[in-house]
């Protein structure tokens, strides 16, 4: 149990020694000092004291073990974690009376801001504890600042319970003689966990720092005694988890929580879960038994099977858990015979929240049910529990662009509830903020950033809302002193130009008033999507804790929560959500020299989402993040301080890595918005994806946790560097020292070791992959094309530490000075920064001729046959990626254009000029130029390669193909291998080119070299589709199986030819949501079925074998909807939607087993609009075939007799054999008050349209208005869908509906 608090605020030291004697002499005590940490926490000089290793950045999750016998439990360690901290400090020596106690709790784990600090034990023995902290601000010494700002603590134990053991404490300051302590006592009972919350208030006055520097534990008694009840409980459930507890098999499963709360032991066998009333029986527990005082935790995954256990021996049950309200939960046991009765139940619970639990709380019968933000599966509920939800607030209007002033009302569906908003970026609390008084609302007559959150007794608070509303046309008015905002930061600028003759060469129009001037900029402010950050100005722009006036803080310490929202220009608004946000860069942070920076996003779940689900660069792209970088491109802008890196195009780097995408590598995507902090446009920023663990993970596979990253100079941000230093060992004489030089790569074996092969280049199973060479070539070839002077530098490295990785990577990035230099610039030879850039790697196996020929290989596909370098496609890139911006940067202009000269940059004066001679002198002449440097550095032969007469494409059967080249005899390939093999031989499956042609005779890909007097060419290559090609006309997306019971592994998805003619699939390929690509030559028949499955074993476990499969993809359905994009063989759309799971989506896929099933795919249907899409007839779906039916008859018929026409009873699902009683549609009366119309279909009648339909005189009937809404489809146990469609208070007094079925093929 809890007891209550002992506070010491004020510890002087004489009284701090004289308690530690004290306990010493009470029995061993656990004593931890946490201010070591620049000597690697070992080694206090005081005596009894223990050290605390923690890094200098703070936010991370830091632990430490610690042998001692008098509190340890059974593992004989107790594990110390500290977590929230925003950053550390250890002051090596401290002054005044503490000067002789300079080593010990001279600082320690810190918080600069508001925030929460937790101290967590783990690894502690049954019993009650005694802990003091010690905290006070920052190092000691005489300081002007008064006494520290507030702070509580909140302990949780055993019991369970959050308490507020302290609040309102202050911490002793910088001038005092004394330490601040707090003594607590708290349980631990059955192995559990302790976690204390140190919450750091708002300032106090001048901002400090909150130091946690150390504390003491000591057991005080023995453990409480367990709460006891006279039965066994279902105790705590989740019906949505996210992430809060994995499986065995690393699923985010449902799950339940059994306690056996008597004194006795109780066997289980016998005893049932189920979520079925009228079904107790459903999912048997095996021949167990229950300790006294003992948690069960059960997985209800819905498995095929009830006897289904996971890799680390989890039950798990054959139904999930309902989390829509009304659901039903219930543990069942025998009673006697052959009966069974409910021993603990919930009945209509309510709708479930992610990630958060339900279950019973309390210390006392009947115990009470509530919600647990903090859930504890296998030990005793928290009582910090909740009786429900507030509702999110509402906006009568969306975040937006706006012309005119309009009133906003803000509403919540909570009754009773209180709604509180700001609008100067702070977050809304029951302590800050204005009370929302209702209608007519608040008035928003200029660019405003409304806040809201709602709040009521006993209840979780709504979440905070933001609302973004822009009045472009005020915003060319932005003035130099806007009221709120700070002027203390260095470089301080937020004034759009007024100046009219910077205006008229802005907008180059030298006749315009300020005011025609001011429209055009407007239009150029509505040319690209509004990226609108919203945070407390403090954190933005303060003294104390503004990232924008700290440029030079970094990490955890230095990231503040924030709003971010995107608005389209024309479709309005498009994404909200709340995250961390920080100063990103190396040298653009000083403020000296640039203004304008680029920042950090950080989607965590302490700021909301735990990643941002959004596909914010398109179908080709990744659709979740954990963070995204927004670049000024400040080297490439118009602000920086040096002329030099002011040559303005903004695109440098965004075009360098999407010439790495044209390659063929993954690569940070980026887009393009306008960026405003707290409604002040900030200019044209470029969001990007960070090239971090989570990329990696995204595009090559595998988890984030087992991915290495890098950055510039070699520094390791994700991972360990071990694999990088077995990677420099291989290259290097010495891999700690590159100036020993590199080894000798003139052999295979060295060059095979670097990929994982044997010295013959067959894969060594028992050798790790350390290098992607061919990634390595592209990435070489690409920046030395581009020449940029910081480069090699700047750089992303990330390798797959596990078996399937196929080594380091190279990702471009921050490429602000390519095409700066002189377009003969050389950098294929060795350069200064090679000694930590991965250069390092490329320049030793120029030594190796397979390495060479392998360039030649990737030198001819990007400079030949309409290569991504080629001096046409490297312009015209240019000219895409510019375009996109071109209008925008007269907003940037007028935002940055007079920051470094009088005379303001301009679109018209400086970009488009600087572009054109890149078009005239650069991209013409660079591509021949680079070429001539590779080939000068042996690495393109002087043979030249093969040329087709068709380079690749769609050709007829038995289409003759020429091949020619000027020298040496031409071998080809058709089956995808190299007419060259390794060492130089011919391929035994090469044939020599006779008479200048070759027949296509099938799909494929035709590879040629040349050889003569041993050289060999560059390969030429080039695929050919014979026959018709799959398009969107022919091949459509028929069915997904994204949530099938018994587990991920048993996903799938079909295609199907709708077409006469057969249609070849060859290099169609999945982008989006799963990844996949058909081979050469896979021809799909007419009306023909093709699965891709996640698993194929299991799958064809399940559904059995003769099933047209093509293979097995990769990714996962997400189970909460996903986007999928299909291309064809040349990367033309086919489909790109996105399927949901809940309404207007049918909703039983993603709970019971059905898959989304496409309604007449022959007719081609839209597979982004739900009601194209049903329920499978049955569980499983039906992979490979159709489940639909249909109809056969006459429609008119009533055989039954029982007024119900038989295409009307086929379309309900009901039989014209058979009388109906009952009439199967229903008018209802639905929660409210209201009224709603309600009737059952058969989701395989595809081939009978339903329309309802209304008349207010039974003579002229129409269809039904369009303010009915549908607020339910609801899946029955016989398959059909109950449809229920709502009938608004607003309706006509007086009328008539009826029900409409018309056949497809005949006339209504």
């Amino acid at each position: 149990m809890l007891s209550s608090p002992l506070n010491w605020p004020v510890l002087p030291l004489a009284v701090l020694a004289s308690l530690l004697a004290h306990q010493r002499l009470q029995g061993q005590a656990l004593m931890v000092d946490f201010s070591r940490t620049d000597q690697g926490g070992s080694d206090p000089l005081q005596a009894g004291w223990q050290g605390f290793v923690l890094p200098a950045t703070g936010g991370e999750e830091i632990s430490a073990d610690f042998r001692i016998d008098e509190l340890a439990g059974a593992g004989g360690m107790v594990r110390v974690t500290v977590a929230g901290n925003s950053h550390t400090r250890d002051y090596a020596a401290a002054t005044g009376v503490f000067a002789a106690r300079s080593d010990l709790l001279s600082d320690g784990p810190l918080l600069n801001r508001p925030g929460i600090m937790t101290l967590s034990l783990a690894g502690l023995k049954d019993g009650t504890y005694e802990l003091i902290s010690y905290h006070h601000t920052t190092q000691f010494g005489a300081s002007e600042r008064s006494p520290a700002t507030p702070f509580d603590i909140v302990l949780s134990d055993s019991t369970g319970d959050n308490v507020m053991v302290a609040q309102g404490l202050t911490v002793s300051d910088n001038s005092s003689s004394e330490l601040t302590a707090h003594l607590c006592e708290f349980s631990v009972l059955g192995d559990t966990d302790v976690h204390l919350d140190f919450i750091r208030g708002p300032d106090n006055g001048p901002a400090d720092h909150f130091a946690l520097a150390g504390f003491t534990l000591q057991a005080s008694g023995p453990p409480p005694s367990p709460l006891v009840l006279d039965e066994v409980l279902l105790n705590e459930f989740m019906a949505s988890n996210e992430d809060a507890l994995p499986d065995g098999d690393g699923n985010s499963s449902d799950w339940v929580e059994i306690w056996n709360s008597t004194a006795e032991v109780v066997s289980l066998d016998g005893w049932y879960l189920t979520d079925d009333p009228e079904e107790l029986r459903k999912w048997p527990f095996p021949a167990i038994s229950l300790e006294p005082d003992q948690h069960l935790v059960v997985f209800a995954s819905g498995q095929l099977t009830a006897d289904y256990t996971d890799a680390r021996g989890h039950f798990h049950t054959n139904f999930r858990i309902d989390k829509a309200p009304g659901g039903y939960l219930a543990l069942v046991r025998p009673a006697g015979g052959n009966s069974v009765a409910v021993a603990s139940e919930f009945i209509s619970y309510p709708r479930q929240r992610e990630d958060i639990s339900y279950g019973f709380h309390g210390t006392v019968t009947p115990l009470e049910t509530g919600h647990f933000a903090t859930p504890t599966p296998g030990r005793r509920n928290s009582g910090a529990a909740v009786t429900g939800f507030v509702a999110d607030t509402r906006f009568s209007h969306h975040r937006g662009f706006y012309e005119h002033p309009f009133q906003v009302e803000i509403t919540t569906g909570t009754p009773g509830a209180l709604i509180r908003y700001t609008t100067d970026g702070s977050t809304p609390t029951l302590t800050n903020g204005i009370n929302y008084s209702g209608a007519p609302g608040i008035t928003i007559r200029r660019t405003t950033i409304l806040r809201a959150a709602a709040f009521l007794e006993g209840h979780e608070p709504a979440n905070v809302d933001t609302q973004t509303y822009l009045f472009p046309a005020q915003v060319p008015n932005q003035p130099r002193r806007p009221a709120g905002f700070p002027l203390t930061w260095t470089g301080w600028d937020y004034e759009m130009d007024q100046d009219l003759a910077s205006l008229r060469a802005i907008v180059n129009e030298p006749g315009a008033s300020a005011g025609e001037a001011k429209t055009i900029i407007v239009e150029a402010l509505k040319s690209l999507p509004t990226m609108s950050i919203v945070m407390d100005v403090g954190d933005l722009f303060g003294t104390a804790a503004g990232i924008y006036h700290n440029t030079g803080g970094r990490g955890m310490a230095w990231e503040r929560p924030c709003s971010v929202e995107l608005i389209d220009p024309v479709e309005g608004e498009l994404m909200q959500i709340d995250c961390g946000i920080r100063m990103q860069g190396f040298t653009s942070r000083n403020p000296g020299r640039n203004p304008k920076h680029s920042l950090r996003l950080a989607f965590r779940k302490m700021y909301g989402p735990g990643k941002l689900r959004y596909p914010l660069f398109g179908p080709d792209a990744a659709r979740e993040f954990d963070t995204i970088i927004l670049r000024s491109n400040a080297q490439d802008a118009w602000v920086y301080d040096s002329t030099s890196n002011r040559q303005g195009q903004f695109v440098r780097d965004e075009w360098t890595r999407r010439t790495q995408l044209a390659m063929g590598r993954p690569s940070p995507h980026g887009i393009w918005v306008h960026l405003y902090l707290n409604g002040l446009y900030w200019g044209v920023y470029n969001p990007v994806e960070r090239p971090d663990a989570a990329f990696m993970a995204s595009y090559f596979g595998g988890d984030r946790d087992d991915q290495d990253s890098l950055k510039n100079h070699e520094e390791v941000i994700d991972g360990n560097g071990e694999a990088y230093r077995d990677l420099l060992a291989l290259i290097q004489n010495d891999p700690g020292n590159w100036n020993a030089g590199y080894r000798d790569f003139t052999g295979d074996a060295p060059y095979q070791a670097l990929q994982g092969n044997s010295p013959d280049g067959t894969p060594d199973p028992r050798r790790p992959a350390y290098l992607d060479v061919p990634n390595l070539i592209d990435y070489m070839i690409h920046n030395m094309y581009s020449a940029a002077t910081d480069w090699p530098g700047n750089n992303y490295i990330g390798r797959d530490r596990t078996a399937r990785g196929t080594g380091f990577k190279f990702l471009s990035w921050d490429n602000e000075h390519g095409m700066k230099p002189s377009v003969t610039i050389n950098r294929t030879t060795p350069h200064s920064r090679d000694d930590d850039s991965p250069t390092k790697f490329h320049h030793p196996l120029r030594d190796n001729a397979e390495y060479r020929l392998l360039f030649a290989d990737h030198l001819h596909r990007t400079f030949a046959n309409d290569g991504p370098l080629t001096a046409t496609n490297a312009a015209a890139r240019w000219m895409e990626v510019t375009g996109e911006i071109e209008q925008a940067l007269i907003a940037e202009s007028a935002r940055w254009g007079d920051y470094r000269r009088a005379n303001p940059y301009t679109v018209e004066g400086d970009f488009k000029p600087l572009r054109q001679s890149l078009l005239d002198n650069w991209f013409p002449r660079r591509s021949s130029i680079v070429l001539g440097q590779f080939r000068a550095q042996g690495l393109y032969p002087d043979l030249a390669a093969p040329v087709f007469s068709q380079h690749g494409g769609v050709v007829p059967i038995g289409r003759l193909l020429q091949i020619s080249a000027p020298g040496g005899t031409i071998y080809h390939t058709r089956n995808g291998s190299d007419p060259r093999l390794r060492g130089g031989v011919v391929n035994p499956n090469a044939r020599v080119v006779t008479a200048g042609e070759i027949a296509l005779t099938a799909s494929g890909t035709i590879r040629t070299r040349a050889l003569h007097n041993g050289e060999w060419s560059a390969l030429n290559e080039a695929l050919f589709i014979v026959g018709d090609p799959a398009s969107s006309a022919n091949l459509v997306l028929t069915e997904i199986h994204y949530n099938p019971l018994g587990g991920g592994t048993l996903e799938f998805v079909e295609l199907m030819n709708i077409a006469d003619t057969p249609i070849d699939l060859t290099a169609v390929r999945f982008v989006a949501g799963i990844k996949f690509e058909f081979p050469a030559g896979f021809v799909l028949a007419p009306g023909e079925r093709v699965l891709l499955v996640d698993n194929l074993a299991a799958f064809e476990a399940e559904h059995g074998t003769g099933l047209a499969i093509a293979g097995e993809f990769t990714g996962d359905l997400d189970n909460g909807g996903d986007t999928l994009a299909l291309l064809a063989h040349d990367g033309t759309l086919i489909r790109s939607f996105r399927y949901d799971n809940g309404l207007p989506w049918p909703s039983s896929p993603d709970t019971t087993g059905y898959s989304l099933t496409l309604i007449t795919p022959g007719r081609n249907p839209d597979p982004s609009d739900p009601a194209n899409w049903r329920a499978s007839v049955l569980p499983g779906g039906s992979p490979a075939t159709s489940d639909a039916r249909s109809f056969v008859g006459d429609p008119n018929a009533d055989r039954d007799r029982d007024r119900h026409p038989a295409i009307l009873e086929y379309a309900l699902g009901s039989d014209d054999l058979s009388f109906d009683a009952a009439p199967a549609f229903e008018i209802v009366r639905v929660p409210g008050g209201t009224w709603a119309l309600r009737y059952p279909v058969d989701p395989a009648a595809e081939d009978v349209s339903l329309t309802l339909e209304f008349s207010p005189d039974l003579q002229n009937w129409g269809t039904s208005p369009p303010n009915w809404p549908l607020p339910g489809r609801e899946n029955l146990a016989d398959g059909r869908i109950l449809v229920t469609i709502g009938i608004p208070p607003a309706s006509p007094p007086n009328g008539y509906v009826r029900l409409r079925a018309t056949h497809r093929s005949w006339a209504p």
